[in-house]
């Protein structure tokens, strides 16, 4: 059974079956399906082109493996025997993380906070002893079940045209930048899966389409990928970045890069530790709308050295809170060096800023479609709230004004103010009020403006 109602018509599959050989065993554009149950991975599963996995109701995909022979040493609790010889080490951590080790120890399916030392262990917590081959943790195992994810990423393949539907797929000690689901073949269908608590990357995705998962507490993002005509739709993504990555290297809810004709559509991101939605180095013709972006600590839709993209029809509400970027950071929507961007009829509010458009000096990856620079954005038909100490507008940090001089349009806007003269539009390196906004700037002159 695929959703509790249409019989999956395949290869059975029952836990404690090898999955890996029934795939193999199958000729591609084939189908396995696999009863409910817990089936625990050694190893990542390779489908196929054309195989399609798909999952009863209960169906569990785990890189989880049970630590019992637990001894007690003072006040605390040791087991050996479940470490590597070393950590796999990756990614950038929020200081006082220790975000790239991969082998989380959960208690109870609630995984423990990893500290750097024994003395640091108490309830809650636990440290990995690689020298010694030891785990170590502060909570009484007794009548308790405890796992560490040991196994790499639950699917993995360079194949085509591959269907994974109706799992949940949880504990995998994938790496930063890897996806429990890591699909590097085109025409992938990722649907209806519960992919949570994995170490890394949730799914990642380089075509295909990703439609109505819950992606949630992981611990670097929820979805990444790349490639060519992907399609988002119908996703619940959030508390995404639980490892504690640095959002300014790469964590949050989402991050899409070299993508074409990208369309994320109708999703709910939110609760994230990072930005909400993140395309960033040389997409082109994306299109993001009719999500839900709500509560992300960094930025809820960002745009970054990109090119041509819609931003429409989205509710972006109380994002940035956390955002470490001083005066113009914590945007509801941001456009960083890309140009030929329309933002329009999207709902902003509650956000730390609200539109803001940033020209910066990108060196550091190649230009493919043209040189990253703000040019042609229209923002136009968006309802805006600004608090007293939010921004919408748009900063220049290379030391020159030549972005100001190109093709930058706010027109036919809806603004709610906190007051009539709240200096709230970012312009030439200040702030401005509305009338100096309009008159000065020849900005959002047929827009409408309101007071609290």
């Amino acid at each position: 059974m695929t959703d509790g109602r249409q019989p999956c018509q395949g290869a059975p599959i029952r836990p404690g079956d090898d999955v890996q050989h029934a795939l193999d065993a199958e000729p591609g554009n084939t189908t396995v399906c696999l009863a409910a149950g817990v089936y625990r991975l050694a190893a990542p599963l390779r489908p196929a082109d054309g195989q399609r996995l798909m999952a009863a109701p209960g169906a569990i995909l785990t890189g989880a493996v049970g630590l019992d022979g637990w001894q007690r040493e003072g006040r605390l609790w040791h087991v050996r025997g479940h470490l590597p010889a070393e950590p796999i080490l990756h990614g950038e951590c929020v200081t006082g993380t220790l975000c790239q080790h991969t082998g989380t120890v959960y208690l109870d399916d609630r995984p423990l906070e990893r500290v750097g030392s024994r003395e640091l262990v108490a309830a809650g917590r636990f440290w990995a002893d690689y020298d010694a081959d030891k785990i170590w943790i502060g909570d009484d195992p007794t009548g308790h079940v405890l796992e560490i994810a040991r196994t790499p990423a639950a699917i993995v393949s360079h194949a085509k045209d591959v269907v994974v539907r109706g799992f949940v797929i949880e504990k995998f000690a994938n790496p930063a930048q890897r996806g429990a689901i890591h699909a590097d073949g085109d025409g992938w269908r990722i649907e209806g899966n519960e992919v949570r608590a994995n170490h890394g990357t949730g799914v990642y995705a380089s075509g295909g389409q990703v439609l109505n998962n819950h992606i949630h507490d992981n611990g670097q993002l929820g979805l990444a990928g790349t490639g060519h005509g992907r399609l988002v739709e119908g996703n619940e993504i959030d508390h995404n970045n639980t490892a504690g990555f640095s959002p300014l290297w790469e964590a949050g809810g989402t991050k899409f890069a070299r993508t074409s004709d990208l369309v994320i559509r109708g999703n709910n991101v939110h609760d994230n530790a990072g930005p909400g939605l993140w395309t960033d180095i040389n997409n082109i013709r994306t299109t993001i709308e009719r999500n839900i972006v709500h509560a992300n600590t960094g930025h809820g839709i960002f745009h970054e050295i990109s090119y041509r993209a819609v931003i429409r029809d989205n509710r972006v509400t109380d994002n940035g809170g956390a955002d470490p970027l001083p005066g113009w950071g914590g945007a509801g929507i941001r456009v960083a060096a890309s140009p030929d961007v329309e933002i329009y009829r999207n709902f902003l509010a509650g956000n730390q800023n609200a539109i803001m458009l940033v020209q910066q000096r990108r060196d550091d990856w190649p230009s493919i479609h043209g040189p990253h620079l703000l040019d042609n954005i229209d923002v136009h038909d968006n309802q805006v709230t600004l608090a007293s100490h939010g921004l919408t507008g748009q900063v220049d940090d290379t030391d020159s004004d030549a972005s100001y001089e190109r093709s930058i349009r706010f027109r036919d806007n809806s603004y709610r103010l906190p007051s009539s003269d709240a200096k709230v539009f970012a312009w030439h390196g200040a702030a401005w009020d509305p009338a100096t906004w309009k008159q000065r700037f020849n900005q959002d002159a047929s827009s409408s403006f309101t007071t609290e």
